[in-house]
């Protein structure tokens, strides 16, 4: 695989671009995006990346500061990593700052990624959104899109190459972290679908590496990762089924509908349900249904277990 850094020819956005099967697609506006002419910046994952964040890095005095600060994430402190990166914000030259902003969201994503095939580091188990929230006055935003969108990226790729069972449960692991992250922010009905549709087949890629025998439930029943894997994809069929047959107006109604209504109650469900996969995991359908009832805009049609 190789990796580009281009401007998306629609939007313009800087994207970061895996190329497949000769083209690939802007993760801000979806527009298909031709590789030609553009440069190659390494051709493995993490060393992409890499170059991205570490780029520059003699001349800006951020960047030891901010690896200090992802250091910090990466051991569990976000408290400390919201404090250097504060820091590094209010001291930042006001010129420089999208540069800097930049560099942190590209910071997080390695953070994020790199507990998938790094032996040496934990798996990602949140902790984003905190750090975002934490920051959000001084970049005037919440957890940034574009994260998101390249981890979605990453997991795609990764998820292809795995050979490893562990390696296999982090990125579970990350994926459904990455879902607790995302979960206040989504509004309507197309939101939750087109992020649950770009993570799930990645988790679906690797099931059969981390648990060879995927029939037997009881046996891994006290994993995690298990755990969260039926969680998605749980998630998923209640989804899928129960809007199997609408026409593409009546979701866009929906979605409407749901984007006006206050989410706060239906964020609390689902997160009930995320909750209780750790003590009771037979506990989420309940939350889990109050919740797509409200996604649905109240027009749950069956409410019973599938």
């Amino acid at each position: 695989m190789t990796f580009y850094k281009t401007d998306c020819p629609e939007c313009c956005e800087r994207i970061l671009l895996d190329v497949i099967n000769g083209y690939g697609y802007c993760m801000y506006c979806g527009a298909k995006v031709e590789p030609q002419d553009l440069i190659p910046i390494q051709n493995t994952l993490r060393e992409a990346i890499s170059i991205e964040i570490n780029k520059d890095d003699v001349s800006n005095p951020w960047s030891k500061p901010l690896a200090e600060s992802i250091g910090m994430a990466q051991s569990g402190d976000m408290d400390g990593c919201i404090d250097g990166l504060r820091d590094i914000l209010e001291k930042a030259d006001r010129n420089k700052m999208d540069e800097v902003v930049d560099d942190i969201d590209k910071s997080i994503v390695d953070w994020i990624i790199s507990g998938i095939s790094d032996d040496n580091l934990p798996s990602y188990n949140g902790g984003a959104r905190k750090i975002y929230e934490g920051i959000r006055d001084l970049v005037g935003d919440g957890m940034n899109n574009m994260v998101i969108n390249i981890c979605q990226m990453h997991l795609a790729v990764i998820s292809t190459n795995i050979n490893n069972p562990d390696k296999a449960k982090r990125l579970i692991t990350t994926a459904f972290m990455l879902f607790n992250d995302k979960v206040d922010d989504f509004s309507n009905l197309d939101e939750l679908m087109e992020f649950l549709t770009a993570i799930h087949p990645s988790c679906r890629n690797v099931i059969n590496m981390a648990y060879p025998d995927t029939g037997n439930d009881e046996k891994y029943s006290e994993e995690m990762p298990f755990r969260y894997y039926n969680f998605l994809s749980h998630l998923i069929f209640v989804l899928s089924n129960e809007t199997r047959g609408l026409k593409r107006k009546e979701l866009i109604k929906i979605n409407r509908q749901v984007s006006a209504m206050d989410n706060s109650e239906a964020v609390m469900n689902i997160r009930k349900a995320m909750d209780s996969l750790s003590d009771n995991p037979d506990d989420y359908f309940g939350p889990m249904i109050q919740y797509v009832s409200f996604i649905l805009g109240g027009t749950l049609k069956n409410k019973k277990k599938a």
